[in-house]
């Protein structure tokens, strides 16, 4: 009876980890895709966690009190009440509507979707969800964290046909102008501490939006990967 509930329980957990790929199953070529990008109520608000550890590739967090460590970081030019604040100025469902970007691109790419305006008219609903959200701020670098899940859905049938989750820490640049072009050769610095108390609400979510669009561009590529896998 133990071995029949274990060998249950193994079922159970791999299937709930699986990665959804029906991709041979569908025609997505062309197709009309509206795109939704939704925020889980525990990522209303992103978290923010201040560092004394300077070293970069450091994981473990200091979750020691706020003030005291951001005093311990600037206690003249770094505002601790600024710090504090931070996760106010920052617009989670930006986040989501630019890891929805992300994946917009590689499907527009490979598969020549077609964004509509409403679900009424597409042939596939591309779903991106933004499940929890972290910034490690140091004095050297401000990271991102992100969980996040993507899904198309066959909106005739409400068929899952492709989907994935992503975990990522993504490191914020100093980029306050979204769109323009890039200098080429040009390695855009990673945002301080004393700099980001410095920037108005406009530029955090700037700076941020160039970060976790790189989760979009992950899931996109996780896309490519399983349709190269597909067209074998």
């Amino acid at each position: 009876m133990g071995k029949k509930f274990l060998f249950v329980v193994l079922i159970l957990l791999v299937g709930g980890c699986a990665h959804t790929n029906e991709l041979m199953n569908y025609d997505l070529e062309g197709k009309a895709a509206y795109y939704e990008a939704i925020v889980d109520p525990f990522a209303g608000t992103i978290e923010v966690v201040v560092q004394q550890n300077k070293k970069e590739d450091e994981k473990k967090e200091k979750t020691d009190d706020l003030l005291s460590v951001v005093a311990a970081v600037s206690s003249e030019i770094l505002s601790a009440d600024k710090i504090s604040k931070i996760k106010d100025l920052v617009d989670t469902e930006d986040m989501s509507y630019y890891i929805n970007e992300g994946l917009k691109y590689t499907l527009e790419t490979f598969v020549d979707f077609n964004e509509v305006e409403s679900a009424r008219d597409a042939d596939f609903i591309v779903e991106t969800k933004l499940e929890s959200c972290k910034m490690n701020v140091s004095k050297t670098s401000v990271y991102v964290s992100v969980n996040a899940s993507a899904e198309i859905i066959d909106r005739a049938t409400g068929k899952t046909v492709w989907d994935d989750w992503e975990s990522e820490s993504v490191p914020v640049r100093q980029t306050y102008h979204r769109g323009q072009k890039k200098v080429t050769g040009t390695a855009e610095k990673l945002l301080t501490a004393v700099q980001l108390a410095s920037l108005s609400e406009k530029e955090i979510n700037n700076c941020i939006a160039e970060a976790v669009e790189e989760i979009g561009r992950k899931m996109g590529e996780t896309f490519r990967d399983d349709l190269a896998e597909v067209n074998k």
